[in-house]
């Protein structure tokens, strides 16, 4: 059985990643997050780490198109068993996506609870600049969420108070992988 997901954290959702490799382990799945393996490439000279570099000595952005094949090519490696963190993030790059055989099952947005972002101290510092930070934040991811809205359920977290919370929350919302496990 195929377990495609997306998982898409809002600024100040402190532990997220860590959750998404948690239950991504405790369910089979290979977890995935674009900046690091866009880093891991870079840092190993890979042939893809070489186009990265170019753009990125020019001062460009990476080409959506050049990482939208980046990752699935990741993620073919993966055979249909992952969770993908925090990409894609225009609609652009969802459709490429898509076209390419990965287009997710499910999409898990966590949201920050504003209201407790008072409580942890790693934000306490920060909460003048939080408040724009988060509705720039929506302002552009919430054309990803309607357009996977269209095809895929989308599921919303609320940040909890810890991360075996946010971990219990992806797990029940995550189907389990069946069937061999990929090679990493």
């Amino acid at each position: 059985m195929a377990s495609k997901v997306v998982v898409l954290a809002e600024p100040g959702v402190i532990d997220a990643w860590g959750a998404v490799t948690r239950c991504a382990d405790e369910l089979g799945l290979t977890a995935y997050n674009v900046g690091d393996l866009c880093r891991g490439a870079v840092h190993r000279n890979t042939e893809w780490g070489e186009r990265f570099q170019a753009h990125l000595r020019a001062g460009e952005l990476v080409p959506d198109a050049l990482l939208v094949r980046f990752v699935a090519e990741a993620l073919d490696r993966s055979r249909e068993r992952w969770m993908l963190f925090g990409f894609p993030r225009t609609v652009g790059q969802a459709e490429s996506l898509a076209a390419l055989g990965h287009a997710p099952g499910r999409v898990i947005r966590i949201a920050l609870d504003e209201a407790r972002a008072h409580r942890d101290w790693r934000l306490a510092a920060r909460q003048g600049e939080l408040g724009q930070l988060l509705a720039d934040h929506r302002l552009r991811t919430a054309p990803v969420t309607a357009f996977y809205q269209d095809s895929t359920p989308v599921h919303e977290l609320r940040r909890p108070d810890s991360i075996e919370e946010l971990v219990a929350g992806l797990r029940a919302l995550v189907p389990p992988a069946t069937g061999p496990v990929a090679p990493n």
